[in-house]
């Protein structure tokens, strides 16, 4: 499961770092082995993914592993080339720590008969253990590039008193290793300082590297053994020239007061408190609305009224902190592609989204998502989800329930149909994360991206409804450290979706005129979200909500989907419904006249039903859920009949 909001911040000089690493010098003749505790200093990691590195944790290189015990250890018997018998020959337990000058590693081998000294200096062909680290800060490298350092310490020097290394760059990084032969194989235990003529790495809470730990084998001449940690690289071995298929290493700061090892302890209740912003008037929603005050839904805030909201009879499910396993079962197929102003399916069929909108994350209506999964799909024919998400709690007079905040249930629910799971972060309607906020918010995308990467059919919206007006700085630099993180720390393609500003509507405007560019952070600052920082990020779509700005006339929306799609991007209407502070029929109208002949998806609000924008009538709340007849309903309301023709 997910740990929510830490920080991640990673000082660095640009460098991939690739240490090969076996046999060094020989102080002792036995070690332990690593040992396990029961109380571990970091989390357990995703396997062949991420492993989380305790710091500052000092450890002595003396080849005694005793005080490793409580630091999480990895033991992995796969790869290319797996031994036929792990137990004698072809298995490695690891593990890694940092302090404010080094990176910490221990290995223990399985090997019988040790091989070395036989091949000159190919060493890879012999028993030797390989160490990754890629500190770029751009995990999705794929080739090795000036300033890729290879530091290789074979078996041959056990027995010496000096270190064989080789490598490019191997010299300048000043690595100590030692290592001793054990009852069954050897152990090494090793130092790799953080600031070199190479590099500068400055271990920050959540901080991350590319890494992996592979095995070479000899169990008579020549290598016959191959094995890698990474999940990435278990079939043709790259990791030697190609960094992407890297898993991931994240510095996890002991006793941080607002970091991942607080994180881990706290219930997901105790969260920091930043002071709101105002937000504007004139994007507020409707006073009548059962929603919370001082909690942004949809296109902003709404004011104290009478609630609609039940009485709550649910026992709630804890938010599941520390990603533990890898994510649920992922439907079979390639990848979600955006190519110009269409999507495209992993099967390579236009995709249109026909979504509707749905309870997440410390969401203020507690009803399950998970258990609606079969309504939405075999019902309504939804092809998407757009679940909505707070991420901090406490901040809103209303109750926050966390009954949906278990989001492997959600994500293997939908996308085991093949329905699109698309996260969003709701806490700052109608403005932007700022600061400590948008640490929180990168952070809370790398995690989802590092979980779900393997999983297209997992989306993520950046930020609900962002500013009240366009805000070049703001805008752009919120999204682009969001792409950033999801692209480059986390490794992800998933598909990533931008909203317009002006609570969402993109217009600037409360008349039939057409949108000027200078109001649109879509049309003027668009393609700066797709090209910055020297390359291109690709499956991108953007979004905007059609409330009051744009209840005048069909011929405006067209007008300004015509624009978009000239500047050969993708849309999606992220939320439309019937009522704000005034009725928004007439915008829901212009909707269904203009998006389905150029492919434009939309995506309803809201399945709940608890305020006005009802998809039912004559029901307890108006949700969704509580149509009558999957194949011939009769309690449609009038938007619940336009979306279940739209989706029929």
């Amino acid at each position: 499961m997910l740990r929510f909001g830490y920080r991640v911040r990673l000082g660095v000089a640009g460098i991939v770092v690739v240490v090969i690493a076996v046999c060094g010098l020989l102080f002792v003749l036995t070690a332990p082995p690593l040992t396990f505790a029961q109380t571990q200093l970091a989390p357990s990691g995703v396997p062949g993914e991420v492993y989380y590195a305790a710091f500052p944790l000092t450890m002595q290189v003396d080849g005694n592993l005793s005080e490793w015990e409580n630091v999480p250890q990895v033991t992995f018997v796969d790869g290319p080339q797996p031994a036929a018998n792990p137990q004698q020959n072809g298995m490695v337990t690891f593990a890694a720590a940092a302090d404010s000058d080094n990176l910490y590693f221990a290995f223990v081998v399985r090997d019988s008969s040790i091989i070395a000294g036989q091949h000159g200096q190919d060493y890879w062909n012999e028993d030797s253990v390989e160490l990754y680290i890629n500190a770029t800060g751009n995990l999705s490298l794929t080739n090795f590039m000036p300033g890729v350092a290879q530091i290789t310490i074979p078996a041959a020097n056990i027995g010496t008193n000096a270190a064989l290394t080789t490598g490019q760059n191997a010299a300048a990084l000043g690595v100590r290793p030692v290592v001793v032969r054990t009852a069954t194989g050897y152990a090494i235990e090793m130092a790799v300082p953080l600031r070199t003529s190479q590099w500068n790495i400055v271990p920050t809470d959540g901080g991350t590297l590319g890494f992996n730990v592979q095995l070479n084998g000899a169990t008579q001449t020549d290598r016959d053994i191959k094995l890698s940690w990474s999940s990435d690289d278990q079939s043709s071995d790259q990791s030697y020239r190609n960094p992407s298929v890297f898993g991931q290493l994240v510095f996890f700061e002991l006793g941080a007061a607002d970091g991942l090892s607080a994180l881990a302890a706290a219930p997901a209740t105790q969260t920091r408190r930043p002071t709101q912003t105002p937000r504007p008037t004139q994007t507020l929603r409707p006073t009548q609305t059962p929603r919370p005050s001082s909690t942004p839904i949809g296109t902003a805030m709404v004011s104290s009224t009478p609630s609609r909201t039940p009485t709550r009879t649910q026992t709630p499910r804890p938010a599941t902190i520390v990603p533990t396993s890898v994510g649920p079962s992922v439907p079979p197929g390639g990848s979600f592609r955006v190519d110009g102003q269409n999507i495209y399916d992993p099967v390579g069929n236009l995709f249109v989204v026909r979504g509707v909108n749905v309870n997440g994350l410390n969401w203020v209506w507690p009803r399950s998502t998970a258990d609606d999964a079969a309504l939405i799909d075999d019902c309504w024919n939804f092809n998407l989800i757009r679940v909505n998400s707070f991420l901090f709690t406490g901040q809103v007079e209303w109750p926050q329930f966390t009954d949906n905040n278990d989001l492997d249930e959600i994500v293997q629910a939908y996308t085991s149909r093949g329905i699109v799971v698309m996260f969003e972060a709701h806490d700052r309607t109608g403005w932007y994360y700022e600061g400590g906020d948008l640490t929180r918010l990168i952070q809370w995308y790398t995690d989802l991206a590092r979980r779900y990467r393997n999983n297209p059919y997992v989306w993520f919206d950046v930020m609900n409804e962002p500013g009240y007006a366009v805000d070049r700085e703001r805008w752009l630099g919120a999204h682009q450290q969001v792409i950033g993180a999801i692209r480059d720390t986390a490794g992800a393609n998933n598909v990533i979706m931008v909203e317009g500003v002006y609570g969402g509507q993109d217009s600037g405007n409360w008349n039939s005129q057409n949108v000027q560019t200078a109001n649109s952070a879509i049309l003027s600052l668009g393609p700066e979200v797709l090209n910055f920082g020297g390359r291109t990020y690709g499956n991108i779509v953007f979004s905007i909500h059609t409330w009051d700005q744009w209840n005048y006339g069909s011929s405006k929306m067209a007008n300004y989907f015509n624009r978009v799609e000239g500047q050969n991007q993708a849309l999606v209407v992220g939320e439309y419904g019937v009522l704000t502070t005034v009725n928004t029929e007439a915008a829901t109208r212009s909707l269904f006249n203009t998006a389905p002949s150029r492919n434009i998806g939309r995506i309803v609000w809201h399945w709940d039903g608890h305020d006005y924008n009802d998809l039912t009538d004559g029901s307890t709340w108006g949700g969704g859920w509580e149509i009558d007849s999957c194949t011939d309903p009769s309690n449609l309301s009038w938007l619940g009949q336009r979306v279940w023709d739209d989706n029929h």
